[in-house]
């Protein structure tokens, strides 16, 4: 198992009658695994696997438009806070949509290979997504940005993945038995030995493309984001909309208003005005501008925001993507209307 990352502590000595066979077991004192068997000349091998999972990390993801039409940039910040205690090294991002431009800084990206467990089988699986910082990694407190890409993909919910650095040392005697070795491998099978965060990355529109269905994954990213914490977190302004338009009431919320006009606009879909379903989602695009601005204003301020620029992504960009997909007059089809004529 030359690809693990271990720090060995080797304790050779004569083989007795009261040995221990192989083993693998989890330490919660010091968060690390004890692996021990039989090796050369009969003596006992101990070695410690430290997990990369030692970190906290945070990730902040800003998209806007480029000037190159549809395309959008997206702009990633990873924070290896303070209460970790691994340097963070590796930083992995999902994605289904093809890059226009990538801007590395002093991010470094290669192509790699990673377990992945397929049944009963464990297979190396390669892949380019994978980013990290150079050198030793980031330190504890420190935050790494200049990482962008450029995409015409849609902005979605997925999964970042991250690494703590970790010495990298092969097991002694030509390594443990068989069985031992393969329970060693699930500890580096993805997605484990990894700590998992949301964040937003392109993705392809749903092809075909159905106005209706498009409207549920905008109320899915409403009700993610909030429960994520990306749209009115507790403790700020949650049981109020200062941003209410003249239909909507301020009491009910931020999420909670938004949900009834996406709603709304999903109604007039099914009555077949498209027309009006795109006046519904013109003033969500509108009103998630005002809150947005509302939000910039109160980080000025030092306060929570009550939009995440995750949220802010998700709401307009796919809701204009709908828009641009819904006639502007009565009696014109949409986009795959015109398309199937």
């Amino acid at each position: 198992m030359k690809n693990l990352i271990i720090i060995v502590s080797l304790a050779i000595f004569p083989l007795t009658a009261q040995i221990k066979p192989d083993t693998l077991f989890f330490d919660p004192t010091t968060g690390n695994y004890v692996i021990k068997y039989v090796g050369d000349e009969d003596t006992l091998v101990t070695v410690i696997f430290e997990p990369a999972t030692k970190i906290n990390p945070l990730v902040d993801a800003e998209v806007s438009l480029s000037g190159q039409g549809d395309t959008l940039i997206y702009h990633y910040k990873v924070t290896n806070q303070k209460n970790g205690k691994q340097r963070l090294q590796y930083f992995e991002l999902e994605y289904s949509a093809d890059f226009v431009d990538v801007t590395q800084n002093r991010w470094t990206g290669r192509k790699i290979k990673r377990p992945v467990l397929e049944g009963n089988r464990i297979s190396n699986v390669e892949t380019n997504r994978y980013f990290w910082a150079g050198g030793i990694g980031i330190g504890l407190g420190i935050v790494a940005e200049g990482f962008r890409i450029k995409s015409v993909g849609l902005p979605a919910i997925v999964n970042a993945y991250f690494q703590g650095n970790v010495p990298m040392t092969p097991f002694p005697d030509g390594g443990p038995p068989p069985e031992l070795d393969r329970q060693i491998a699930k500890l580096e099978i993805f997605p484990a030995n990894r700590v998992i965060r949301k964040t937003v990355a392109p993705v392809l529109p749903p092809e075909p493309f159905i106005p209706l269905a498009f409207l549920d994954t905008l109320l899915s990213y409403t009700r993610q984001s909030a429960a994520l914490g990306w749209l009115a977190p507790p403790g700020q302004g949650r049981d109020r909309d200062e941003d209410s338009d003249e239909d909507e009431k301020p009491e009910h919320g931020l999420v909670r208003n938004i949900e009834q006009r996406l709603n709304k606009a999903k109604r007039e879909l099914q009555r077949q005005d498209s027309v009006k379903a795109r006046r519904e989602l013109e003033k969500l695009v509108k009103k998630v501008e005002r809150v947005w601005k509302r939000s910039q204003d109160e980080e000025k301020r030092g306060r929570n925001q009550r939009m995440t620029s995750e949220a802010y992504a998700l709401l307009k960009y796919n809701t204009e993507y709908l828009i641009d997909r819904l006639p502007k007059k009565k009696g014109e089809k949409d986009d795959d209307d015109k398309e199937d004529r």
